[in-house]
């Protein structure tokens, strides 16, 4: 679980550092590197942790029994996902230019 781990805390500590130092590494180095350095960051950290998931993590951890209502075929279990995929969905279209954005006060 080292990779996972490893992984996770880049990604935290990278987040902190970044966000905290803003105003000083974008007057020393500028927006557009600095919008650079913490997307190379941020990917070498999820990165790793996909890959300590794959090589390492994958069949481990807690299991997910099919007696209990987390069974796939359940209805709870689908409404579930239906949900979520939904509020999903929805939230990605508000990203978007679309007709199915949601119109605010400025809007009016």
């Amino acid at each position: 679980f080292g990779w996972i781990t490893l992984g996770w805390t880049v990604f935290i500590a990278e987040n902190i550092l970044l966000s905290h130092n803003k105003e000083f590494l974008v007057a020393n180095f500028g927006d557009h590197m600095y919008h650079y350095g913490y997307t190379a960051l941020s990917v070498m950290a999820c990165t790793s942790t996909v890959y300590g998931y794959m090589k390492y993590g994958r069949k481990c951890g807690p299991k997910i029994h099919s007696h209990s209502w987390w069974n796939i075929e359940s209805k709870p279990f689908r409404y579930t996902a239906f949900s979520l995929q939904t509020i999903g969905l929805v939230g990605l279209c508000q990203e978007f230019k679309s007709p199915l954005q949601f119109k605010t006060v400025h809007d009016l």
